[in-house]
């Protein structure tokens, strides 16, 4: 039997459309944007976006919406077999010194827990 391993790629398109979906079930969902800091560029578009403030080590989504605890969501996604950078480990770090929930996911499904869990709706 073959296993299946998604892409990062895969596995955030994925909870984008199940995001789509599941908008109106819980407030604020459709605010969510992907940030897309990584990826092979041309050397002079990787130029421009330096310039306008891309970075290495920010979090591939966010969710700008506050539960009362946390200010709001950083969600980082990886294959099953992907690892965190020291940059973004270090930013994570900053971002829940500064109050926000962050969440590193390896599947869709773990992302949708997330979620789930954030508006304090656990399955």
């Amino acid at each position: 039997m073959r296993s299946i391993n998604p892409s990062e790629h895969q596995i955030q398109s994925a909870f984008v459309e199940w995001c789509f979906l599941n908008q109106t079930n819980f407030y604020g969902l459709h605010m969510g944007f992907a940030i897309p800091n990584g990826g092979l560029r041309h050397k002079m578009v990787a130029e421009k976006l330096k310039k306008e403030g891309v970075r290495p080590g920010v979090l591939d989504w966010c969710l700008p919406i506050s539960n009362g605890k946390y200010h709001g969501l950083f969600i980082e996604f990886k294959s099953r077999k992907g690892h965190l950078s020291s940059v973004q480990i270090t930013e994570i770090g900053y971002l829940e010194f500064f109050g926000w929930k962050t969440a590193v996911c390896h599947s869709t499904e773990e992302a949708i827990d997330v979620i789930k869990s954030y508006y304090g709706k656990d399955s």
